[in-house]
């Protein structure tokens, strides 16, 4: 599980540049989200830090097992969201309606009458990592659904202790574990800090957590933001800031409810959400092609290498440019075409379609590196083409995306 470094210099030239352009972090549109998954409707909750506003989708997965089982952990390659019962995993779409992106599949090389009682995603390594009832963590290379296994280890907890949430940070290759004496009595509740490279051993003294009432609770989730830099907990009825200080310490922040009338069983960071804004248009010789599209692909999270800007659906034949501009405008110039777009453009995105209809697909990849100096960064793009043959007044327009850097 070896660790290599990514920098800014890793992004396209014009990129790097304008990243480096808006190192003033902007308002966000679109707020980082805890996702949270319940217990026994079950539902998975979007509730936004500080704010503590909530909306919840139902995926279909049954009743958690046990009070310590369960587990959430967000892949932004694929934008879909891993959850587990404590023996079935299922990887849905927590943006629309705990649509079914991976379909219901056992735990693999789970033991009989052993539960999952975490879940974790490092995206910069594409691992998941999976922690059990008997305290082994396993950790899988995760490709979509596909899940290969790379290793297991014992993760080290006091007596009557169980593992009951996972987390991880991609910018520093730390992995967060929290346990409580579900077994019976023991040590209150520990978190325990180790390298995702020797993931049992942990490198800081064990910190026990308190909770707004002072009373150190029995987690059942856990989360990492690594923009924030603040690990994301719950007792299973509210959820719980820590701020991260250096490698081991901790410093208690604010709290959110959960989900009335349900426990919490599981903790992710969803990263920020896109907005869009703006037909698009088409003019001159340029055939109206109704379902072309602008989208990302993956989310704009920190380590997401894949990420990208794609065009789907338009008009060929022509040749296509993505515009990017730094901050919220999607209307910054026009230059003669039927919609205004974001004034700095992409080069490297140059893409010729040469079929005629509404066939095109253009892609530009905008590799994040695990770097927390671009967290905060809003960005918008808008792809604009040129049929050939044809002059300037022949060309098309996709809507707007406005998108802002985060995490998970």
């Amino acid at each position: 599980m070896s660790r290599r470094p990514h920098s800014i210099r890793q992004l396209p030239p014009a990129v790097a540049l304008l990243l480096a352009a808006a190192a003033t972090p902007l308002q966000a549109q679109s707020p980082t989200n805890v996702l949270a998954l319940s217990d026994s409707t079950p539902v998975l909750a979007r509730i936004t830090p500080g704010l503590c506003t909530q909306s919840t989708c139902a995926p279909a997965i049954p009743s958690i097992l046990s009070s310590f089982s369960g587990g959430v952990a967000h892949d932004p390659g694929d934008r879909a969201t891993w959850i587990c019962d404590g023996t079935t995993l299922l990887k849905v779409d927590p943006r629309n309606a705990c649509n079914v992106v991976c379909p219901a599949m056992p735990v693999p090389g789970l033991p009989a009458g052993v539960e999952v009682t975490g879940l974790a995603y490092d995206q910069l390594l594409r691992q998941l990592y999976i922690s059990r009832s008997d305290n082994q963590l396993d950790v899988f290379q995760a490709s979509v659904c596909a899940l290969t296994f790379l290793s297991t280890c014992a993760l080290p907890v006091p007596t009557n202790h169980i593992v009951s949430g996972l987390a991880v940070d991609e910018v520093t290759g730390r992995l967060f574990y929290a346990s409580s004496p579900w077994n019976g009595p023991g040590g209150p509740t520990e978190i325990n800090v180790s390298l995702q490279s020797n993931p049992c051993t942990p490198i800081c003294p064990p910190r026990v957590p308190v909770g707004s009432s002072g009373v150190v609770p029995d987690i059942t989730g856990l989360g990492y933001d690594a923009c924030r830099q603040t690990l994301v907990y719950t007792d299973s009825i509210d959820v719980y800031d820590l701020q991260v200080t250096g490698l081991c310490g901790f410093t208690a922040g604010s709290s959110c409810p959960g989900v009335t009338g349900e426990l919490l069983t599981g903790l992710c960071i969803l990263p920020s959400t896109e907005v869009t804004t703006g037909p698009s248009c088409f003019n001159g010789t340029a055939p109206n092609c109704p379902t072309m599209q602008h989208s990302l692909r993956g989310d704009p999270a920190i380590g997401n290498l894949t990420f990208s800007l794609d065009l789907a659906n338009f008009p060929g034949p022509s040749l296509a440019l993505c515009l990017m501009d730094v901050g919220t405008s999607c209307n910054a110039a026009n230059f003669g075409l039927c919609q205004f777009v974001p004034s700095i453009p992409i080069w490297s995105s140059l893409t010729v379609h040469t079929a005629g209809g509404c066939t095109g697909f253009a892609s530009l990849l905008v590799a994040l590196p695990p770097n927390a100096s671009l967290c905060g960064v809003i960005l918008s793009s808008r792809w604009a083409g040129w049929m050939f043959p044809g002059g300037p007044a022949d060309h098309f327009v996709s809507e707007c995306q406005t998108w802002m850097i985060t995490s998970t």
